[in-house]
């Protein structure tokens, strides 16, 4: 067989509709399967609790110099 007449044999059934749709088919299979396989599930974002920690704590009282004379005496 030549190349003439090999020719329109492969046009013809690359250009059968059955040709076309298994084609395609394969192509989207092929891309869900890669899709699937490099699929990495992102991590799940935590809530903020160190502001609700920080919220709850009560603030400090200020020192004055009052409290710090006061505060040293009991120590010495």
């Amino acid at each position: 067989m030549n190349f003439k007449n090999l020719f329109p044999v492969l046009l013809s059934v690359l250009k059968d509709w059955r040709v076309i749709v298994t084609v395609v088919a394969m192509f989207i299979v092929i891309k869900i399967a890669k899709y699937i396989t490099n699929y990495v599930k992102k991590p799940r974002r935590r809530k903020n609790k160190k502001n609700k920690v920080i919220a709850a704590a009560p603030a400090p009282a200020p020192q004055t110099e009052g409290t710090e004379q006061t505060e040293s005496t009991e120590e010495a």
